[in-house]
């Protein structure tokens, strides 16, 4: 399956929330009421969005025209502005950067959410740093009664980051959870909705033919997808570093028209060459474009996890 070219994107993520940087609400107001026009489906309200005060104006504002969801940290202090019956698709609870005691601080944040009336997930951001904890993790979910686990793509569409710092997972990385997982996906997965974005740690939890992939069309940054970061900007995706253009300055549907946006869709309609032997093309469709192209030089076009044709 492809998706044709579309007028706007279906899905958005949205960074309400920066601390060099917060917009007033009138300013998230007038991007929200842009996103209805646009008719957006889906957007995930991302970055700890909890911590700007306008979070609830925001997420009741966009609920009336389309299915928001909203991505919490799990320290106890930034549920404070979290209150029951928001209008909310699903609910996120970022385990990324849980270090310390990360079972007992997840357990109390699982709590406090359910107590607000919530069923969250969880959710993890895969890095080196990290990989080895998606097992544990799973094992968790199925202890405290978590139904889904959700291991999106990397972020780094946006200027306080730099990708170099990110450490993203390579292809010794997905062979280092493959051992850790021990050949049996399915158990490690079992009784849990496993979300995965990635082919290359999918494949690992998923064996050949199983669905869950199958209506996957290729890289959709610029086309279902888009980014909006903490400034208002409009991004490919969140693994693209390219402004489109700001959203506090122009509708979105014009936006999605630039050539900047059709310039990126024509870089994912290009294939890497490398890309073009492999017997794993009709499934991979060259994975992710945004982070190809940020790291050409370190993965000659090839998605960051692939070790090469195979």
């Amino acid at each position: 399956m492809s998706l044709d070219l579309l007028d706007a994107p279906l899905r958005l993520t949205w960074d309400i929330y920066h601390p060099e940087h917060l917009l007033p609400a009138s300013e998230l107001m007038l991007i929200a009421d842009r996103l209805l026009a646009a008719g957006v489906f889906f957007v995930l309200l991302d970055g700890r969005p909890l911590s700007h005060d306008a979070c609830a104006r925001v997420v009741a504002h966009l609920a009336a025209g389309c299915q928001v969801s909203l991505v919490v940290s799990p320290e106890e202090e930034n549920f404070s502005r979290l209150a029951g019956g928001w209008s909310l698709r699903e609910l996120f609870l970022d385990v990324t950067e849980v270090a310390d005691q990360p079972d007992r601080l997840i357990e109390k944040a699982v709590a406090a959410l359910r107590a607000l009336g919530y069923a969250p997930s969880l959710l993890l951001r895969p890095s080196q740093r990290n990989l080895q904890r998606i097992p544990a993790l799973a094992d968790l979910c199925r202890r405290l009664g978590i139904a889904r686990l959700k291991l999106p793509n990397a972020r780094i569409a946006d200027e306080w980051q730099k990708p170099e710092d990110l450490r993203l997972p390579g292809p010794e990385d997905i062979e280092d959870l493959r051992r850790w997982v021990g050949g049996d996906g399915a158990s490690a997965r079992r009784g849990l909705d496993l979300e995965v974005h990635d082919l290359f740690i999918w494949e690992i939890f998923f064996a050949a033919g199983t669905q869950g992939r199958g209506e996957y069309g290729g890289c959709q940054a610029a086309n279902s997808l888009g980014h909006i970061d903490a400034r208002g900007n409009l991004y490919p995706c969140s693994s693209w570093p390219l402004v489109l253009g700001s959203l506090l300055t122009t509708e979105l549907e014009e936006l999605w028209q630039s050539p900047l946006r059709h310039g990126v869709r024509s870089v994912i309609a290009r294939l890497p060459a490398a890309c073009r032997d492999c017997r794993d093309l009709p499934i991979c469709l060259g994975g992710c474009r945004g982070l190809a192209e940020t790291f050409k030089m370190k993965s000659e076009g090839r998605d960051l996890m692939c070790r090469g044709s195979r």
